[in-house]
């Protein structure tokens, strides 16, 4: 409804064009069992009285309507969604921070997992985008870039292993199993998840510039 017949309800955190993509553990839309997790967050945290997080959306109309959808979704599992509105570079320099190296938000909701391969997609994936044993002249960027690309900022290197198997693999049957076999675990642990799949189209003509 959102994208007006342009996309599809994901059933993967990727696409399906993606080398990535594999339906294996992806968390369906389940309202029941949204409110026993709930319920199960509220025992383990008898302070708290809601679930609740904060996102940031860019202000204009398109962008507040779906964070309006998004926050009517979540009110439905018993979740409160709170909508902090900021401009779309404001967000973005606090949610990749390479000063303090931290993600402002509780959540972001971006368009980060592109492209048919899985290489522009890696650095979100691992705990940081160079490895500590790594001979790449670029490491001196691992305390900033490399972690702050890894917006989740979560600590588990079995996630890393799995992604670097991925990336030395030699033959493309082997680099697909590898990479789909990162997708399931990423799912499994809820590290992210994707909501909506869709495509785009750019045309241009002789007469462009760059």
């Amino acid at each position: 409804v959102r994208l007006k017949g342009t996309g599809e309800a994901a059933t993967s955190l990727t696409g399906s064009q993606n080398i990535m993509f594999n339906k294996t553990n992806f968390p369906e839309y389940n309202v029941e069992s949204a409110k026993t997790y709930v319920s199960a967050y509220l025992a383990a945290n008898p302070t708290k009285t809601k679930l609740e997080f904060s996102v940031p959306f860019d202000p204009s109309t398109q962008a507040q309507a779906n964070a309006s959808f998004l926050k009517s979704t979540f009110e439905k599992c018993g979740i409160t969604m709170n909508i902090v509105s900021e401009q779309a570079s404001v967000w973005a320099a606090k949610a990749f921070n390479a000063v303090t190296g931290k993600n402002a938000y509780d959540m972001l909701v971006t368009s980060l997992i592109t492209e048919t391969d899985a290489s522009i997609n890696f650095p979100f994936f691992v705990t940081n985008a160079f490895p500590s044993d790594s001979t790449n002249p670029l490491k001196l960027f691992r305390a900033t870039v490399g972690a702050v690309l890894g917006a989740n900022h979560h600590t588990d290197t079995a996630l890393d292993d799995l992604a670097w198997k991925a990336r030395s693999t030699t033959t493309a049957a082997d680099t697909k199993t590898a990479y789909q076999n990162l997708t399931a675990e990423l799912q499994n642990k809820a590290i992210m998840t994707g909501i909506i799949n869709y495509g785009f189209t750019m045309v241009t003509n002789k007469k462009a510039k760059v």
